[in-house]
């Protein structure tokens, strides 16, 4: 029988995949800015389309992580 992981890790896992996607998609912004050095126009592969793919990827682990234990319900409210 396979172990579970406890509710909490795979959550934190998420938000952890997240921040680094972003920290990445932050750095090819970076050097593929207007004059940076990663910045050819007309290359097939983009710093700045990479840039939208982390931050989109990002965006998608911030809300997998904030539903309810990965369960892909809403957290329920406390009162």
């Amino acid at each position: 029988m396979a172990r579970r992981r406890p509710r909490g890790a795979g959550v934190a896992a998420t938000y952890r995949a997240g921040v680094a996607a972003l920290a990445v998609g932050a750095a090819c912004w970076w050097l593929g800015r207007t004059g940076g050095p990663l910045c050819d126009p007309d290359s097939l592969l983009q710093a700045h389309a990479a840039w939208h793919l982390l931050s989109a990827f990002a965006l998608a682990a911030w809300g997998r992580a904030s539903l309810d234990g990965g369960t892909g319900r809403p957290a329920q409210a406390r009162s």
